[in-house]
This record gives C-alpha cells, structure tokens and sequence, in this order.
C-alpha cells in the first residue's frame, strides 16, 4: 500500500505540470506544426522547378484510299500553384517501318554484350529509324504560360500513306520556367541530321580581354548564346527551369477481325504486301 501511494503520488506530479512548462510545449508544438506547413507548403514549391502535366495522343480518324488521316492533340494542365511560362514548345511525328529478322538466342545475346549504343534491340526486327513526317509549334512566343488550374488542348490533322509505315510516333519537348525575364529570344533549329526544335538564348558571360590578374575589375561583356546545362546552370536555378519531353504511339497495322458467319467477305486473291514495309519505308 505504501509504495501504490508513493507512486500515485509521483505519477501525479509528473501530469500536472507547471502552467510556464505547458505553455512552453505548446508553443514548442506550434512552431513545429508552422515550419512544417512553410516547408511543405511555401518554401519547397517555391524552389523546385517548374512542372506542367502534358498529355499527348495520336489518332486515325479516317481513310481514302491509300491515305491515312491522322489527329495529333496535345493537353496541357497546369496542377501547381505557380505560373509557368514555356519558352521553347515542340513536337515532331516520324514514322516507322520494322524490317523482319530472326536471330538465334545465343547470336542475341552475343550481340547484347558488345552493344554499348541506346535506344532498344530486338531478335525480331532491323533497329528501325524514323522517317520525320510533321514538325508542330504549339506556340512561339517565350512569353507563353499557363496560370495554375489552367488547361489547353491543341490538336493539328496530316496525311499519312497507308502501307508505308507501321507506327507512328509523336515526341513532345519543352522547356518550363518560372521566370523568363533573362531569356533573349528562341530560335527554330533544322540539323544536317534531320533533328528539329527550339533553342532558347540566354546572355552568357565571356571571357575578360586584357590581363588576367585585373579581370575582376572589368565588367565582362556578354552574348546572348544557347542554353547549355552547365553554362547557364545559375540561370536554371533562379528561374526553376526544367527540360521535359512525352511521347505517343499509333499502330498502323490492321487489327483482325473475327470472323461473323458464312457471309463474311472472302479473302483478296494474290498475295498482300506486308503494311509498314513497303519498298522505301524505313
């Protein structure tokens, strides 16, 4: 009995606490609870780069003849709580022919250990390179953005022959920012290697003439030069700049039908050429 009471009675001390020590929990807990919600809320959001949802498809919505009418859309939403500009916005739609091969396990996988390419092998077809069909710029103007909760939808319609290709394949790339006051102008770039798309110049600093042991006192000139990761890193930061690109797919060859009774239609005579290997294609 004696030692149920000395421990009820130190029990009790323990919860009932000095009102200076409660106020100081609370306030304790306060403090936690209101840099957390900053953190998560304010800080982190402000300081990570900028994001934009972009939803791209490609659809054959009709035929006559030996073309294909395909759509290309493309929806954008805007789900964070700042503005983001896209200063550089382009898609492009090749199209691909998957020449046949066989290759026996072991010849494989012998060919698999002295890859040192990207991209994807296959046993069963010719590594395919697509043929560049359409080039789109949703939009030119550096200044282009999307307020948060915003949503757009572009879409754009082109031709297609019906037996040359087996897919095709819509790329999607962007550059977001959450500022872009510093971006010079965006170019429209053609290579020799029939690569396309936007470059965004920004004002790069260039080395000082003169002697070097008095560069720090002379302004640095500067020109305005293609964004590169490295050279315009601070840039990136500031601005919560971020690269992104998506994609979307589209068969082109015919689905089979089942059969539906003795009325179905018979067969074409004479042989079929295989649709997306036609003589060129590829």
């Amino acid at each position: 009995m004696v030692r149920a009471a000395a421990f009820w009675k130190s029990f009790g001390r323990i919860n009932v606490q000095p009102e200076w020590v409660q106020a100081l929990l609370l306030g304790m807990g306060t403090m936690v609870a209101a840099g957390t919600f900053w953190f998560k809320d304010i800080y982190e959001p402000a300081v990570s780069p900028a994001t934009l949802n972009i939803s791209p498809a490609l659809e054959m919505i009709g035929r006559r003849g030996d073309e294909l009418l395909v759509r290309a859309s493309l929806d954008v939403e805007n789900r964070g709580i700042y503005r983001v500009y896209v200063p550089a916005f382009w898609y492009t739609v090749r199209g691909y022919c998957f020449r046949p091969r066989a290759i026996s396990p072991d010849s494989f996988e012998v060919a698999l250990r002295e890859w040192s390419g990207s991209g994807m092998q296959s046993r069963f077809n010719e590594p395919a390179q697509g043929d560049l069909l359409v080039a789109g710029r949703p939009s030119r103007h550096k200044e282009t953005h999307f307020d948060p909760g915003s949503e757009r939808h572009y879409e754009e319609v082109f031709v297609v022959p019906t037996d040359q290709y087996a897919a095709l394949r819509m790329e999607v790339q962007y550059m977001v920012a959450k500022d872009v006051s510093e971006v010079d102008s965006t170019h429209w770039l053609l290579q020799d290697d029939h690569a396309v798309g936007e470059q965004v110049f920004l004002p790069t600093p260039q080395p000082s003439p003169g002697p070097g042991a008095f560069a720090w006192a002379r302004t640095r000139p500067m020109k305005s030069e293609p964004y590169h990761r490295v050279k315009h890193d601070a840039w990136r930061k500031r601005a919560a700049a971020a690269l992104g690109w998506s994609h979307a797919t589209l068969s082109l060859w015919p689905v089979s039908q089942p059969e539906r009774g003795a009325r179905s239609a018979p067969a074409a005579a004479g042989p079929r050429p295989d649709p997306g290997c036609a003589v060129g294609g590829g």
